[in-house]
């Protein structure tokens, strides 16, 4: 007991050491109660940030409404490009390819007039047209052949000439027609100048190609000239809608290079461009296969697909 009563006995010395503690203790206690009453508080002016504010408010709606303008402006610009022929195309067609009614209106004034195009650089003459409008639509302009207008002299002479004795001009049967995509080798027989080899090579060619899109591809088939080519030509015609088109985003390097019109390098550069992002549009596509110029591109184009 005596030894615990140790730990509680201070001396004169100690006391006083812990007289003066108790007393800074209090004294500290007190200035923290008594601190704030002596400082006076200020009040602070918010005018200047809120009003800081409300211009930053301001500057945001107007940044909004310059959104909504950009994005309503590049929605009217919404183009959906296709293959098409500038002659006789009708208002609505023009306008998914992106055209302005000013520009569609001038066209038509154009073909009013008697204006035709002849070939795809005559839509330049479309003053409306700029040359970023020409360069977008160009891949896709396919003008079919037009018939020259002769004048009255060129009439007569074309009216009294008589053919030489050495051209004999023949004459195709037009009683029947046969369609190139869906025929089978016995109904290509049928044609004028076309036996069982020349049947076989075409329908060859059909499966590689996926399907004809112009009768003319005929005179790629080996061993078909045009003196044979005309001798059939009224009875053939072209279904486009059966043609198998090669999806250039998901088909594999050897479906792709098995068709006849692409080339190896043009096949690694189509399946490298692809890799870190899908093609959105043919435009996208042909700007980043720079080996596909624009001849190859509008050959091509028939058989391919996006989706």
């Amino acid at each position: 007991m005596y030894k615990f009563k140790e730990y509680f006995y201070f001396n004169k010395k100690e006391r006083r050491g812990v007289l003066l503690l108790v007393i800074i203790l209090f004294l500290i206690l007190i200035f923290n109660i008594l601190f704030p009453y002596f400082i006076e508080s200020k009040k602070t002016n918010f005018d200047k940030f809120i009003n800081e504010i409300e211009t930053f408010e301001k500057s945001l709606d107007s940044l909004k409404n310059l959104s909504l303008l950009v994005l309503n402006d590049s929605i009217q610009k919404k183009q959906e490009l296709f293959i098409f022929d500038p002659n006789n195309l009708s208002e609505e067609r023009w306008k998914l390819l992106g055209l302005n009614d000013k520009q569609i209106q001038n066209i038509k004034n154009y073909e009013k007039k008697g204006g035709r195009f002849y070939k795809k650089e005559d839509l330049k003459k479309i003053y409306t047209i700029s040359d970023e409008d020409y360069k977008i639509l160009e891949p896709y302009i396919q003008v079919k052949q037009q018939k020259k207008k002769f004048n009255n002299k060129e009439k007569k002479k074309t009216e009294f000439s008589k053919p030489s004795k050495k051209e004999k001009k023949y004459k195709p049967d037009s009683s029947f027609t046969i369609e190139l995509n869906s025929s089978d080798s016995i109904q290509l027989l049928k044609l004028k100048g076309i036996g069982p080899v020349f049947a076989g090579r075409i329908i060859k060619f059909r499966n590689l190609l996926g399907g004809f899109y112009f009768k003319d591809q005929l005179l790629e088939v080996y061993g078909i000239d045009s003196g044979r080519f005309d001798k059939f030509n009224s009875s053939i015609r072209v279904d486009t809608s059966l043609i198998k088109k090669i999806n250039i985003n998901e088909a594999s390097f050897k479906k792709i290079l098995k068709h006849p019109y692409i080339t190896f390098e043009m096949t690694k550069q189509i399946v490298n461009s692809r890799k870190f992002k899908k093609f959105s549009d043919f435009l996208e596509f042909k700007e980043k296969n720079i080996l596909i110029n624009d001849s190859i591109f509008q050959k091509i184009f028939p058989y391919l697909k996006l989706k």
